[in-house]
């Protein structure tokens, strides 16, 4: 009998890792360190299909929640592998945006103040950029909700918060507004 050569491919193996941390509605970029022959081509454990020519194979996800990633099957042009040889894990934490809802309708009379607070969520300390339709106060280091501050405008103006972002580095726009109506200040007049 003729002897026969018999070539035994080992099978692919591959370990994945990436971010730790996103905000909501990111994209996050997992590698895949894959050996073997490629190009290859897998599943991940929450079905998403990646496939690439060369390692590490970058694969762009976009969880909505906190999730824990990992290799579910990996296939060379040779072999496949299911499980063994598939390692490692990554856990993408989604944190929320913050928000800053603005409140504060006053109305005061011309040269008085009045107090204007923006209500917080997310994880302190916070910046905040604010405006009165015109100039823009950024304020950073906030660390407590809510936060408040006072105004003296000389003309009935309205507030905005136009950016928030959090210890997470997530940013977001703000809510509401806060008018602060002016009143002239009485005159009087002596004749005789």
């Amino acid at each position: 009998s003729t002897p026969v050569a018999v070539v035994v491919n080992t099978l692919p193996t591959a370990f994945i890792s990436g971010p730790s941390n996103i905000c909501y509605g990111q994209s996050a970029t997992l590698f895949i360190n894959a050996t073997g022959t490629g190009p290859w081509n897998g599943t991940l454990s929450d079905g998403t299909v990646f496939s690439g020519n060369s390692s590490p194979i970058s694969v762009t996800v976009t969880p909505s929640v906190t999730t824990t990633y990992t290799i579910s099957s990996l296939h060379d042009v040779v072999c496949s592998a299911i499980a063994a040889g598939l390692t490692g894990s990554a856990t993408i934490t989604v944190n929320p945006l913050p928000t800053a809802t603005i409140s504060g309708d006053n109305t005061i009379c011309n040269g008085q103040p009045a107090t204007i607070s923006v209500a917080l969520t997310g994880t302190a300390p916070w910046s905040i950029t604010y405006t009165d339709g015109t100039t823009p106060v950024t304020v950073n280091g906030i660390l407590a909700s809510p936060y408040t501050f006072v105004v003296n405008p000389a003309t009935t103006t309205t507030y905005t918060v136009t950016n928030v972002t959090d210890a997470n580095t997530c940013s977001n726009t703000g809510t509401g507004s806060a008018t602060i109506t002016v009143n002239p200040l009485p005159t009087a007049t002596i004749s005789g």
